[in-house]
């Protein structure tokens, strides 16, 4: 329940913050010099009309149905396209997984049996700077 509560909480922020930001999308994708119309109909094929709370509350619900919405950019389903991603995705995760195991336990085996010595310690070192450095780097 608690983690369901912290989703909602968190979706709700980061809608509420993105909807704070000065200017809207449809300007921002449009260009400034957008045809009116241009502008309105973009808006109403993105569910950007009507109250932040009616917006909000059609977007949460397409998530809880699975329906993720159109991007703004590609104006592609967001659905399909992580659909597309997915696999490759989950291939990045297992040879990662993979091969954080494989190094991880060679390296932790031989830092065992020479524990002290030099190489153990260069060892601990880099398991050190590796859990240091930020995952993005």
């Amino acid at each position: 329940m608690g983690l369901l509560l912290n989703l909602v909480l968190v979706s709700i922020f980061v809608f509420t913050m993105l909807r704070a930001v000065p200017g809207d999308a449809a300007t921002a994708i449009l260009g400034v010099n957008a045809n009116p119309e241009n502008v309105a109909q973009f808006k109403e094929e993105h569910g950007l009309t009507g109250s932040q709370i009616e917006q909000y509350l059609a977007w949460a619900g397409g998530i809880v149905t699975g329906d993720f919405g159109k991007s703004l950019r590609g104006n592609t389903s967001v659905s399909e396209t992580f659909l597309d991603r997915l696999p490759v995705t989950i291939e990045i995760v297992i040879l990662s997984f993979t091969f954080t195991v494989i190094f991880g336990i060679t390296f932790g085996i031989f830092s065992a049996l020479r524990q002290n010595s030099l190489a153990d310690v260069c060892v601990r070192f880099f398991a050190t700077l590796g859990i240091a450095v930020p995952n993005f780097l």
